[in-house]
């Protein structure tokens, strides 16, 4: 997907940038103890450049990226910050419309010039930009209030509006189109047919994910050497899950685990004081972090 400059005058800084920080906040967590753990450099940089090979990984951040971008833009529509994409009618909501994620990505495509090329590797740009957009206009539902109550306490009339289910759960079917994902290769017949064949629900990529083991699988990469692969609190063992994650991240990749003993800080016993300050104690937890050497 490509972006030009904007054709008119619209500051969407402030929603480009938390849309980047939920985007990321989200590519961590759902990552957070595979081999390739979205980390901030790789992320900016995928996001920066616009590689005609675009890999599963390169797939899922453009996703990920394009969905906050597009939920962020939704929310500030419905909320009435831009007035220039909401649809609000009567309701007890009084500036909350219900949120519209078609109104939302024709703002952008028009202030933005979303456009694609009409090359393979566009199309691939374009059916991956498809499903996040139809993704989203499945993730409403439908959200009522009571706006006139009858005898016994009975509501009489209901005023509904649509909203988007939250974030995270967005994330996580991308993440599950990520899993999901299909390898497609330039040699491959573009034909009409081709991609009317593929399903909405997957993202398209033409090279598949390096290995991630090694020192500079992508740059800036460092490997597995020093990864963390699990955390216990006090005595407790490695669970079955646990070792099995281990393995992936380490044994597999020809290194060995190992276990540090520290001590995690946190606040306790917090009391508020007569000037109204919270004092705190700090406290520390006994913990076991295993990495990979």
């Amino acid at each position: 997907m490509l972006y030009n400059q904007p054709q008119a005058t619209l500051n969407l800084d402030n929603i480009m940038e938390s849309s980047m920080e939920m985007a990321m906040e989200n590519c961590q967590r759902s990552f957070k103890w595979e081999r390739w753990n979205c980390p901030l450099s790789d992320f900016n940089l995928r996001r920066a450049s616009k590689s005609s090979e675009l890999d599963r990984e390169g797939a899922y951040v453009e996703a990920i990226a394009t969905a906050a971008i597009l939920y962020t833009t939704t929310k500030s529509c419905s909320s009435g910050m831009v007035s220039a994409c909401s649809s609000c009618s009567n309701n007890p909501y009084s500036s909350q419309c219900s949120d519209n994620p078609q109104a939302a990505e024709k703002l952008l495509r028009k202030y933005l010039n979303i456009n694609f090329p009409n090359e393979f590797y566009g199309k691939i740009f374009t059916h991956n930009y498809k499903a996040i957009t139809n993704l989203l206009e499945k993730s409403l539902t439908k959200q009522c209030v009571c706006s006139a109550m009858g005898p016994a306490g009975k509501c009489t009339n209901e005023i509904c509006r649509q909203i988007l289910k939250p974030f995270e759960e967005i994330a996580d079917e991308i993440r599950q189109m990520y899993n999901e994902g299909i390898l497609l290769e330039n040699t491959i017949i573009n034909s009409r047919i081709l991609w009317e064949n593929i399903p909405l629900d997957a993202l398209v990529f033409m090279g598949d994910s390096p290995n991630y083991c090694e020192l500079d699988a992508v740059p800036q990469w460092n490997g597995m050497v020093g990864g963390r692969c699990a955390s216990v609190a006090g005595d407790a063992e490695l669970s079955a899950e646990d070792k099995l994650r281990c393995n992936n991240l380490c044994g597999e990749c020809g290194y060995s685990v190992e276990k540090k003993d520290v001590l995690t800080e946190s606040r306790c016993n917090c009391k508020l004081t007569w000037d109204f300050k919270l004092q705190c104690e700090s406290c520390y937890t006994p913990e076991k972090k295993y990495y990979c050497y």
